[in-house]
């Protein structure tokens, strides 16, 4: 919704919640510097991130667009791997507090998938 106002001019984000092109480059190098440590992102970096680049011009939406996708991709792998080498990290309030709100809701939903796939591969079901 608040996407819509934004579009329609009734409604901006304050300069303190943008996130900027640079910012994003900087989270896609500190989590390429320690390739299998997951770095924190605040909870509401996404959503803050694709309100930001509302109103841009098409040119630079696409590139922050593709800058986005590339940590979101680097952030993904590292989650994956580190749950299909331990499962039980997604119940670890740790481990937790690094992600997104739709990084957590992904590993929520997928975390029992992946324990239930390593448990049928040993035989443990």
């Amino acid at each position: 919704m608040l996407e819509v106002l934004i579009k329609r001019g009734v409604a901006s984000l304050l300069d303190e919640d943008k996130i900027g092109s640079e910012e994003i480059l900087k989270r896609v190098w500190l989590e390429n510097r320690a390739p299998s440590e997951l770095r924190e992102l605040p909870r509401d970096f996404y959503v803050r991130a694709r309100l930001s680049m509302v109103g841009g011009d098409q040119r630079s939406v696409r590139i922050y667009a593709q800058q986005l996708r590339e940590l979101a991709q680097l952030r993904l792998r590292k989650i994956l791997t580190l749950l299909a080498v331990n499962p039980g990290i997604a119940d670890s309030r740790d481990f937790l507090d690094k992600l997104t709100i739709e990084e957590e809701e992904l590993v929520k939903s997928i975390a029992p998938i992946i324990r239930e796939f390593l448990n049928a591969v040993v035989g443990l079901q």
